[in-house]
Order: C-alpha cells, then sequence, then structure tokens
C-alpha cells in the first residue's frame, strides 16, 4: 500500500499543471565541464571578434593614396592575370605537342600501308611457291607410281639369266664366262 501511495503521489505531480520547484542550492558543473564551458567560450570569442573584424569596411586609405581592399582586389585581379598567361603557355604547348602528334600518326598510318602491300606481295608469293610445290609433289608421285608399276617387271630375270644361275649352281667348280 504504501508503494502505491508514492507512485500515484509522483504520478499526480508529474500531471499537475503546476511548476516544479527548483531544488534551493544552485547547481554547480564539474570542472571538466567547466573546461569544456570555458574553451567553448573562447572559440565563440575569437570567432565572434574574426568576423566583426572581416565585415567592418577598411576605408582607411594607404600611402600611395589606395585602400587595402582595392590594394587586395589589385593584387587578386594581377594574380589571375599571371595564371592566365601561365595556362596560354600550356595550351599553347599541348597544341604543339597535338600538331607533332598528328604528324607522325600520319607517317605511321603511311608505314602501316607500305607494310600492308609488302604482306600481301609475300602471300601471294607463297601461295604461288606452294602451288608450284603442289605441282612438283604431284609429277613426283606419278613418277613414283610409274617406277612401282615397272620395277617388279625390272626384277624378274630372263630365261637365259635364269638358266646360267641353274647352271653356277650345279657346276661350282667349272665358272664359264661368256660373253652375251
Amino acid at each position: 500500500m504504501v508503494s502505491n501511495a508514492i507512485t500515484e503521489d509522483t504520478r499526480d505531480a508529474l500531471n499537475s499543471l503546476e511548476p516544479r520547484r527548483r531544488p534551493l542550492r544552485s547547481y554547480k558543473p564539474s570542472a571538466k565541464v567547466r573546461e569544456t564551458l570555458i574553451s567553448v567560450e573562447n572559440k565563440a570569442k575569437a570567432a565572434k571578434n574574426t568576423s566583426s573584424a572581416a565585415a567592418r569596411p577598411d576605408s582607411a586609405p594607404t600611402l600611395d593614396g589606395r585602400s587595402s581592399v582595392a590594394q587586395r582586389l589589385l593584387a587578386e585581379a594581377s594574380n589571375a592575370r599571371r595564371t592566365i598567361e601561365e595556362l596560354k603557355i600550356v595550351i599553347q604547348q599541348q597544341t604543339d605537342m597535338i600538331a607533332r602528334l598528328s604528324t607522325e600518326l600520319v607517317s605511321v598510318k603511311a608505314e602501316l600501308v607500305t607494310v600492308k602491300t609488302e604482306l600481301n606481295d609475300v602471300k601471294n608469293c607463297v601461295a604461288e611457291e606452294q602451288k608450284q610445290v603442289t605441282e612438283e609433289l604431284k609429277q613426283v608421285y606419278a613418277q613414283l607410281n610409274d617406277i612401282s608399276i615397272t620395277w617388279p617387271l625390272l626384277q624378274r630375270p630372263s630365261r637365259q639369266a635364269q638358266t646360267r644361275r641353274t647352271r653356277m649352281l650345279r657346276e661350282p667348280h667349272r665358272i664359264v664366262f661368256q660373253r652375251t
């Protein structure tokens, strides 16, 4: 019951329209929080000072009668001119290089055409030689075929040679050389 009463009291306090009372004792941040707050304040103060100085018009004339803003603009303009001149030089160098490369490209294309024609000539020569070699091979095969047909006929001994051989085999002690 006691716990129910406490929860009801806290619920009533949370739901009431009356503002909550602050404690009488003031809040004192820790040392670390104080250091952080001080550094943040210093940064904000420095940023505020620089922004206000930059926003302040500097119209005080210098020795030559120009304001510092005019001098700054003049310096920026001269820097811009110098940069433009440097870029013009770079563009000219690149244009020269492009021209040189285009002439080299034309010469390489011409060399490529000559190499292609030479390659086609060599290809045609090889094709002609291949035709000649195949014709010669056909002739050689024909000659070999003729030889293979006539060779067995040449190997057969004649009647007269056959009789001589048989006689020599029968009578080895008597070798007769006859002229034929």
